[in-house]
């Protein structure tokens, strides 16, 4: 098997026409030498005599006879292709095995690929090395406090994490309601965002675990009041990040609903009062119906200012005021009737309550409060 290689036997077939395949007959070892094959064809013979005396049963017979010896056949070739295989697979483990030079030429350019990859920086390798420490915003525990911001410290150290990415881990690290309060500060105060670990330590000991921070967020929330020309949706935002920062995490449907209430203008407040104490109408349904209410109170005030400067240019062309120095009465300035004073202008004071108009203008401008209080 060392040095010798097997030639695969040989196999020869030939047969005549009719449509069937020649019967082969296997000579083992004829003369001494390799195995050859002899054709027979005397089955074929002996069906085209049978064919040509339409006997139907000899005719049977011969089919048969002959898918026998087509079985014996396939067995035999079978046989040499097993042969055949096993003398292939002899010479190839008759082969020298390959130099290592190829193996060593192949892994060079990956190896190269390798070299040229920049490393990922090792803040951000889940190496599990060192664990991102927690606190869960658990005031009463400073000693736990304390610990955390030593570790977090040692934590930003190991993994050199850059300035700008001190912020989201500290997001990341702090669970509960110090999380829950974190999210609303920075909503109030993005210019933390910048702020290196020192700072942003300093800005939880101060506005997160400071008593007293925590209880005057709470007289803020309380002492709320809305701006001058504040949308209601301005309002609501407003109320929460408030309520975020006195520490008031969960707030009910009607808690919600009554705080804005709270603030509203009179006016609006009059046309929400069915829909306050309505549990079926939730906080952002309430909120809606007040923002519809607004926008539609805006747009009537708009086509009243726009049909008062109207009638007030037909008046100015066609009629002349009526003199009231005779009887001792000054016409008024706002309105321009004769039979009251422009402080005592019900109108002004009515467009001066609903914010209507140019009311609180003209009211400074000629000096209302100083002529009431004379």
């Amino acid at each position: 098997m060392s040095g010798e290689h097997k030639s695969a036997p040989t196999l020869s077939l030939s047969g005549q026409a009719l449509g069937l395949t020649p019967i082969v007959e296997l000579d083992e070892n004829p003369n001494g030498g390799d195995p050859t094959t002899v054709v027979t064809d005397e089955n074929t013979i002996q069906i085209e005599e049978n064919l040509a005396n339409d006997d139907l049963p000899a005719i049977m017979r011969s089919l048969v006879k002959t898918q026998q010896q087509m079985v014996k056949q396939q067995q035999q070739l079978q046989s040499l292709m097993r042969q055949t295989l096993n003398v292939l697979m002899d010479n190839k483990q008759n082969e020298q095995p390959p130099t290592t030079a190829a193996a060593t030429q192949s892994a060079a350019p990956s190896a190269l690929n390798t070299a040229t990859i920049p490393p990922a920086p090792p803040y951000l390798l889940n190496r599990h090395k060192k664990i991102l420490p927690t606190f869960n915003g658990d005031s009463t525990d400073i000693a736990l406090y304390h610990s955390f911001k030593v570790k977090f410290k040692l934590y930003l150290d190991y993994y050199k994490v850059p300035r700008e990415q001190t912020h989201t881990v500290l997001s990341d690290a702090l669970i509960g309601d110090a999380s829950y309060w974190f999210i609303g500060y920075t909503e109030e105060y993005p210019e933390i965002l910048n702020l290196n670990v020192d700072q942003l330590m300093l800005v939880l000991d101060e506005e997160y675990l400071n008593p007293l921070a925590q209880v005057k967020y709470q007289y803020d929330y309380e002492q709320l009041k809305a701006d001058h020309n504040e949308s209601v949706e301005e309002l609501s935002r407003r109320i929460q990040k408030a309520a975020i920062k006195a520490g008031i995490k969960k707030r009910t449907n009607q808690a919600k609903k009554h705080k804005l209430f709270s603030l509203l203008p009179s006016w609006l407040q009059s046309s929400q009062v069915n829909t306050l104490n309505n549990d079926t109408i939730s906080y952002e349904e309430f909120k809606t119906n007040l923002i519809h209410m607004k926008e539609l109170s805006a747009l009537e005030l708009q086509k009243k200012k726009l049909n008062y400067h109207e009638v007030s240019n037909v008046n100015n062309v066609t009629m002349e005021k009526p003199s009231t120095k005779a009887k001792g009465f000054n016409s008024c300035d706002y309105c321009g009737k004769a039979n009251h004073s422009a402080e005592k202008c019900s109108a002004l004071l009515a467009d001066l309550h609903f914010d209507r108009g140019n009311a609180s203008e003209f009211w400074e401008e000629h000096g209302m409060e100083e002529k009431l209080s004379a």
